[in-house]
């Protein structure tokens, strides 16, 4: 599926509705920000519904990526009103985003710079 209609399906809007598109791309695009500023190449933003997740990075992306934006956009576009629930979503984020600088400081280069030579 497409990046839009990801997370829309993860906000619990419906593929076809399209009343919150401008709100949604525009948070989803926020958090491929965020993404840059952690390393990963992002190549493209979300401009419309058939953008899917290869074409928005210019090498393969950690499996991190998706629920990191979902996360982004969901505290953005619909937070929760618990307290508990944001503190929740804010450390599940941290931890996403330390994983993803993990995981871009052993690709470097698209190279597995850990991983020891014969």
């Amino acid at each position: 599926m497409s990046v839009l209609a990801d997370t829309k399906a993860f906000c619990g809007i419906a593929w076809n509705n399209y009343d919150f598109d401008i709100e949604l791309r525009t948070f989803i695009n926020a958090a491929l920000s965020t993404l840059t500023e952690l390393g990963v190449d992002v190549k493209t933003y979300v401009m419309n519904q058939e953008i899917d997740w290869p074409q928005v990075f210019v090498r393969e992306y950690p499996e991190e990526v998706k629920p990191f934006v979902y996360l982004k956009v969901r505290q953005l576009f619909d937070p929760p009103q618990n307290a508990f629930l944001v503190s929740a979503i804010d450390k599940q984020l941290q931890e996403l985003a330390w994983r993803i600088n993990i995981h871009v400081e052993r690709n470097q280069g698209g190279v597995d710079t850990w991983r020891q030579t014969p």
